[in-house]
């Protein structure tokens, strides 16, 4: 009975040092080992993977897309020479016409009188010179007097040839084939010296005009093929045939001209037109519009990782558009393209590439 206080007495003596010790689980440990043992830890750095395809340039007909209207090669308000009432027209509106068709036809008035009178005129001094000429030779005329006839003799020719110019003129005809686009008066009209009568066009050659942008310009050349697209359907080949030197203020452009055959009309004035410049090949890619983004500045580009795995950037231009991808220019001859993950990773940052074919 002695022997149990004693021995519950010892338990608790051992419980209460061993639980004062600090070696029960859960207890604190010491700073110096916890700061310890968390610089042993190495941190975990996470390295994104993205997947990159294989590109190679090759060689590709740049198009550059515009937009234009058709013009006619030539346009001419025909106007008077002379004075006088219209007294026909022998062409109606839209009609074609070639070079020296009369077109409209005013009134003789005293221009026969006259005509008549000049031709009388030149044969009289003809024989008055004649015979001055013939004294001259016998000395009974001065050669003064004899170049007095020989001047009258001439200004009565020239008359006669204002004469017949007037009569000429009387019939205005058309300067170069076309089509008859308008006519400006109607017959009873009293027209006066530069009076317009008629407006011509010439259709054949047709002219497409486009406006090409002023980083565009040095790509366009004289005789440079092109393609037209009609708003009506139609294809059409052509040849660049003038290129402005002078910018417009405004819109910051250049004047370009492509000539169509259009020998059969069938091209009116004023239609609109797509136009597609092909210029000299460029060393290209052909890729997917997905792997395309945009940098911080909103510069167009695709990413690309290098052989030390490190992201990069490269400016790009588009060279052709077509329903299944498009080609650009701006990149290496070969390059590893981000084709997944592009938007994720930034430039020269770290990446894991997986390639895919």
């Amino acid at each position: 009975m002695k022997r149990a206080p004693v021995i519950a007495i010892f338990i608790a003596i051992v419980a209460i040092l061993w639980i004062g010790s600090g070696f029960v689980g859960g207890g604190k440990v010491p700073a110096e080992v916890s700061e310890t043992s968390q610089a042993a830890q190495p941190e975990t750095v996470s390295i994104p993977r993205v997947r990159v395809v294989t590109s190679k340039a090759a060689p590709r007909i740049r198009e550059i897309k515009l937009y234009g209207r058709t013009e006619p090669e030539r346009t001419v308000e025909v106007s008077s020479e002379t004075t006088g009432k219209i007294v026909s027209m022998d062409l109606i509106e839209g009609s074609m016409v070639d070079k020296g068709d009369v077109i409209v036809h005013l009134s003789m008035d005293g221009r026969k009188a006259k005509l008549d009178d000049a031709k009388a005129q030149v044969k009289f001094h003809e024989i008055s010179y004649d015979a001055a000429e013939e004294l001259s030779k016998k000395q009974f005329k001065s050669p003064v007097k004899l170049a007095e006839e020989f001047a009258s003799l001439e200004a009565v020719r020239a008359a006669l040839s204002i004469a017949k110019l007037d009569i000429t003129r009387t019939r205005i005809k058309a300067p170069f084939e076309g089509t008859l686009e308008k006519l400006l008066l109607d017959v009873g009209d009293y027209v006066h010296v530069g009076d317009a009568v008629a407006h011509i066009v010439d259709l054949d050659p047709i002219v497409v005009a486009v406006e090409v942008t002023e980083r565009e310009i040095s790509q366009v050349e004289m005789g440079q093929r092109v393609k037209v697209l009609l708003l009506s359907g139609e294809n059409r080949e052509g040849n660049v045939s003038y290129i402005s030197r002078s910018g417009n203020s405004e819109t910051r452009t250049f004047r370009v001209e492509v000539k169509l055959e259009n020998a059969d009309y069938s091209i009116a004035e004023g239609m609109t037109a797509d136009v597609t410049l092909l210029t000299n090949p460029v060393s290209a890619h052909y890729i997917s519009p997905a792997i395309l983004t945009l940098d911080d500045k909103g510069i167009l580009g695709v990413k690309s990782v290098d052989a030390d795995q490190l992201v990069a950037f490269h400016p790009v231009q588009i060279v052709v558009d077509t329903p299944n991808g498009i080609w650009i220019s701006g990149l290496p001859e070969s390059a590893q393209l981000i084709s997944v993950g592009q938007e994720f990773v930034k430039e020269g940052q770290l990446v894991e590439a997986i390639r895919v074919e």
